[in-house]
C-alpha cells in the first residue's frame, strides 16, 4: 500500500537541543475541525502529539505535524532535531512507518549554526499558540507556498556559501512586499516585478515600516551605502560578473542574514495578528545581541 493508506490514530514525535535543555514546564493544546487534537509538552525536551478517535492516514497526521512545527519555528527561530517519531494504531507502534517518515524530512528543517541561539527566540510558545492562530497559519502557510520554504532553506543547514543563502534572503523582500500589499494597506505604491519598483525599494520599505528596530545602527549610519551593500550582494550571486558592485563579506552575511530572519518573522507575526507586546522585548534584545556578535 501507499503511504497515504497507511493508518494510525497517534503521532508522537519528542525534540530537544543538540546541548542543553528546553525551559518550561509549557503545555498547549490544540483541537482541529478534522477532529485531530495535537498536545505539546516541554520540560527538559519538547513532546508533540497528535491523536485522533477515527483512524487516519499517517500523511495526515504528519502534514499537520509540521504545519506545527514550522509555526514553531516562527517564534523560536530554529527547528529542533528529532529524538523520537512514533506512529501508532492503537498501543501499537507502526515501527516501519516511524522509521520511513523520519528519514523522509526535508533539509531545511535543519537550521544553521548561527540560527541555535537562544536569544532568537522571539515568543514562547504556550503565550500565543491557539486553534484560532494555527487556522491563521495555515491560510497563511498556503499563501506564501514557496516563499516560506525559500526563507526556511535559507536558513537551514544546507552546506551552501553563507553569501549565496543571503542573496535568496534579499530576493525575498519583493514577495514579501507583495503579499503585504495584497493583505494590508502598506507598500501600495509598489509593484514588485515590474519597472519602477526595484528591490532595493522593497527592502527600504521593508525596513522602514517593519525594521527601525531591528535596523538601528544601519540606519544611524550610512543607510544609503547598506541598502546598496544589500543589494549588491543579491547581485553579485544571480548576476555573475568579473566586475562586483558594493557587496558584503562572510561575516556580514551571517549578520544581516540573522536581522532579516528576524524582520521577516516579525511580518509574519503582524499577518497573524500577534500583539507586538510579545515579542518587541525580545526584538530589542535579539538586536542587541546580533550588534555586539563577533
Amino acid at each position: 500500500m501507499g503511504d497515504s493508506y497507511r493508518i494510525c490514530n497517534k503521532l508522537s514525535v519528542e525534540q530537544g537541543l543538540e546541548k542543553g535543555l528546553l525551559g518550561g514546564p509549557f503545555q498547549s493544546k490544540l483541537t482541529f475541525k478534522n477532529g485531530v487534537s495535537a498536545s505539546i509538552n516541554q520540560f527538559g525536551k519538547r513532546t508533540i502529539e497528535l491523536s485522533t478517535h477515527t483512524p487516519t492516514s499517517c500523511d495526515d497526521l504528519f502534514t499537520t505535524f509540521q504545519s506545527i512545527e514550522k509555526l514553531l519555528m516562527l517564534l523560536d527561530g530554529r527547528f529542533y532535531p528529532i529524538e523520537k517519531l512514533r506512529f501508532f494504531m492503537d498501543e501499537d507502534e507502526l515501527t516501519d512507518a516511524s522509521i520511513e517518515y523520519e528519514q523522509r524530512r526535508l533539509g531545511y528543517f535543519s537550521s544553521k549554526d548561527f540560527c541555535r541561539y537562544s536569544w532568537l527566540r522571539l515568543i514562547s510558545f504556550q503565550n500565543v499558540l491557539t486553534d484560532e492562530l494555527f487556522g491563521k497559519w495555515n491560510v497563511l502557510l498556503d499563501e506564501l507556498d514557496i516563499v516560506f520554504q525559500s526563507l526556511l532553506y535559507s536558513l537551514s543547514d544546507n552546506r551552501m556559501p553563507v553569501d549565496l543563502n543571503f542573496a535568496f534572503l534579499v530576493e525575498l523582500a519583493e514577495p514579501f512586499t507583495e503579499l503585504l500589499k495584497e493583505q494590508t494597506c502598506y507598500c501600495q505604491s509598489l509593484t514588485p516585478g515590474e519597472r519602477g519598483t526595484t528591490l532595493k525599494m522593497c527592502v527600504d520599505t521593508l525596513i522602514l515600516i517593519f525594521g527601525k528596530d531591528i535596523f538601528d545602527e544601519e540606519l544611524s549610519a550610512d543607510y544609503a551605502d547598506f541598502l546598496n551593500a544589500v543589494v549588491g550582494s543579491r547581485v553579485r550571486i544571480m548576476h555573475i560578473k568579473k566586475k562586483q558592485s558594493k557587496h558584503f563579506g562572510g561575516k556580514e552575511c551571517v549578520k544581516y542574514s540573522m536581522k532579516f530572519s528576524l524582520l521577516y518573522r516579525k511580518i509574519l507575526f503582524e499577518l497573524l495578528d500577534i500583539d507586538n507586546c510579545q515579542y518587541d522585548g525580545a526584538i530589542q534584545n535579539a538586536t542587541r545581541k546580533i550588534n555586539e556578535w563577533k
